[in-house]
């Protein structure tokens, strides 16, 4: 049975990747479809695998089709799922929905982030940003959904040194739920990116609350005209107990159709304006 649904993700896939590969075939002049292969390696040694493949295409004006399977190993089982984005400018909704350990999970999410606004403009030059998502899930057999919002101010500095730029950053998560109706903050986050020009380093440090327990480390390196990820994590997983995770990633096409990858370093900027 297992066997079966691993096949059945994967020719699921298949075909949505055949379908927007067939699309892409008759609008060559539009680079309006994304792919993304991921792998993922968990423990130390490696225990645990996952393979990922996301395939994504623009549509009509700001709609967008996302779909992706992940196989498991070596329980050699898999989920799936899919998505129906709308883009406008710094505002996205998305209706998502997928089967994620044998059970049904349907969600609605909106998340608006304007572009960073300059609070210094000097050496260094000081950027803040915010972001805010609303989202709402059903899972399983549950009648009552989970309602979330989250506000995640930043502030960002960019630290010209000759050819190499350092941009340190720190944000946090402003939560409220449908069971708390007390806002908390749920994470801080601490990241430092370095950008070498072909390559970007990014160091992340998460904490559950303000600062009071260690949630994860991350590292990350990318290749933004390869297309090319990779990271390595290690994260508390209660007690003193530590997951360690390898990661790689490889996307082509219209990465922007694809959906955020969690971690990915990125050049930070300010409407047109990058640093």
């Amino acid at each position: 049975m297992k066997l079966k649904t691993l096949r059945g993700a994967f020719v699921l896939v298949a075909m949505l990747v055949a379908s927007i590969g067939s699309l892409a075939a008759t609008s060559a002049e539009d680079e309006a479809f994304g792919f993304r292969v991921s792998g993922r390696g968990i423990g130390f040694p490696v225990s645990f695998g996952t393979v990922k493949v996301e395939a994504a295409a623009d549509l009509v004006g700001p709609w967008s089709l996302t779909g992706w399977a992940e196989g498991y190993a070596p329980a050699w089982t898999a989920d799936v799922g899919g998505d129906v984005r709308f883009t406008q400018e710094w505002l996205s909704v998305r209706l998502s929905v997928a089967r994620v350990s044998a059970s049904g999970e349907i969600a609605a999410v909106a998340r608006g982030e304007p572009p960073a606004w300059l609070l210094y403009d000097g050496r260094p030059t000081v950027l803040g940003g915010v972001q805010a998502t609303a989202a709402v899930k059903w899972s399983g057999l549950s009648r009552s959904p989970e309602a979330r919002l989250t506000v995640t101010p930043s502030v960002t500095g960019v630290v010209p040194l000759g050819p190499v730029t350092v941009s340190p950053s720190v944000a946090f998560d402003l939560s409220l739920s449908a069971d708390d109706a007390h806002p908390s903050v749920t994470a801080t986050q601490f990241s430092s990116t370095l950008d070498l020009g072909t390559v970007l380093l990014a160091n992340t440090v998460s904490f559950a609350g303000w600062v009071e327990t260690f949630d994860s480390l991350v590292t990350a390196v990318t290749m933004p005209a390869v297309g090319l990820t990779v990271s390595a994590a290690l994260h508390h997983v209660g007690g003193h107990a530590f997951l360690y995770e390898l990661r790689l990633n490889y996307e082509w096409g219209n990465t922007s159709a694809l959906p955020a990858l969690a971690g990915k370093p990125g050049k930070i900027c300010t409407g047109d304006v990058c640093y």
